[in-house]
């Protein structure tokens, strides 16, 4: 017999809060890398253990759903003769119970985790089935020794707790839609824009409303900011481009804004940057990294309409490693805050007329400590090219330590940047480090 509509109510609302306060709770961890294994497994136990138990339930509740059975009927139901248990339900293993699904709904989670995927690089596996087949274990045992990993000393399956809670969310945005047509399922892509749109706005508001105290009319402010948004075919590419500028000249780089649009376009870049979200295990915290391109992956992201996947900005600058760098070569400190790369050099370097490349993907042999060139600044005269000055990092070294070298002749450069290198050197011996 189908559950009443009451009891759907129920399990959905249990399955709401469930996941609500595991979101909170993982989005509420700043993202640290223990050195004790056992301190990291136990870090994360309590959300994996969570968000593993809180899809596995939603996946039998869809089920149950699809097939017009109470959960006790489910789970009571015989598999064929021939089959190794006699329970077809009683499982722990989330793919299987994820090949149960109907298909709409399977569909609708693959297009999410592709999605999502695109977003968190870090996670290397592209399709859901096989996430879910590498975080269940061989037999389904991995919610098991994840449960009790406090005590027992077991081989764990990967997992992630960010991929897993974030499946655990569409699949409850799937039994949401089933009781409201209203409803629709929010892709990861809907969920950023929104989330940083309402910033925005409410910023904009803000500005307006300060310029009104002071004596200016109020004005329409939602058709330039419509065009704003387009202007790089998707809102989410228009906020990309804001925040790789502002990390790397501390202004947002749209050109021909009005006064009121540039100020809040500045306040927003400084706001999300400093917000809790941006350092914690969220969705958001992955896009402002990769705009900024402060991960291997690329100088920026993108996000592609036609392919409905976030893509990476390539890199501007070609690979290049060498196991020793030259003897000129000067250690120097990024004198700027901890994830914004040599930000005065951008300045400088634009105010020559220069253009600055850019590489931070370290490809090379990994088992080799060699140095990769991350950075060059050239200047470039009706064709022709000359480079002026690089910057090399080992793999492993802290991402604000940097090998200066200088490619150019000092009358060769402006003076801007000839004054920039000198101040560099004068930094270094301060340090020690000349």
């Amino acid at each position: 017999m189908p559950m009443s509509r009451d009891d759907k109510l129920e399990i959905v609302q249990r399955l709401r809060t469930a996941h609500r306060k595991t979101s909170q709770t993982l989005e509420s961890e700043p993202v640290t890398h223990e050195l004790h294994p056992g301190t990291d497994i136990a870090r994360n136990w309590m959300v994996i253990t969570t968000a593993y138990s809180g899809l596995e339930q939603t996946l039998k509740y869809l089920i149950a759903e699809n097939a017009n059975l109470t959960i006790e009927e489910l789970i009571g139901r015989p598999v064929p003769q021939n089959a190794a248990n006699n329970k077809r339900y009683r499982t722990h293993d989330l793919a299987r119970l994820f090949s149960e699904l109907e298909p709409r709904a399977r569909d609708i989670v693959r297009d999410f985790y592709g999605r999502f995927q695109s977003l968190h690089s870090y996670v290397p596996i592209a399709d859901v089935e096989d996430f879910l087949n590498e975080i269940s274990g061989q037999g389904g045992v991995g919610y098991e020794r994840w449960r009790y990993t406090l005590i027992e000393d077991n081989t764990l399956p990967s997992n992630s707790p960010e991929t897993l809670a974030a499946i655990w969310g569409v699949c409850f945005q799937i039994a949401e839609q089933n009781l409201s047509e209203n409803r629709r399922v929010d892709m990861p892509e809907t969920q950023l824009t929104q989330q940083l749109w309402e910033q925005l706005d409410k910023l904009m508001k803000n500005v307006l409303l300060d310029q009104h105290n002071a004596g200016e009319p109020f004005r329409d402010i939602y058709g330039e900011m419509r065009d704003w948004l387009r202007s790089e075919g998707h809102p989410l590419n228009a906020f990309a481009e804001v925040l790789w500028n502002f990390s790397r000249y501390g202004s947002h780089g749209a050109d021909g804004e009005s006064d009121w649009l540039s100020e809040a376009l500045t306040q927003w870049a400084r706001d999300i940057l400093a917000s809790p979200a941006a350092s914690a295990r969220t969705s958001l915290r992955a896009f402002l990294n990769r705009a900024q391109g402060h991960t291997p992956d690329g100088a920026s992201i993108r996000w592609n309409p036609q392919a409905e996947r976030f893509k990476a900005v390539p890199w501007s600058l070609e690979d290049r490693f060498v196991d020793v760098l030259p003897s000129e070569a000067i250690p120097i400190a990024d004198p700027v805050p901890r994830g914004t790369p040599l930000h005065t050099l951008w300045t400088v370097a634009r105010e020559c007329g220069c253009r600055v490349l850019e590489n931070r993907a370290f490809n090379g042999p990994a088992d080799r400590e060699g140095w990769f060139r991350t950075l060059q600044v050239q200047a470039e005269d009706a064709g022709t090219v000359k480079p002026l000055l690089s910057m090399w990092q080992k793999r492993n070294d802290d991402y604000d330590i940097f090998h200066m070298v200088e490619e150019a002749a000092p009358e060769e450069m402006e003076q801007p940047l000839r004054r920039w290198i000198d101040s560099a050197r004068k930094f270094a011996e301060i340090r020690g480090h000349g």
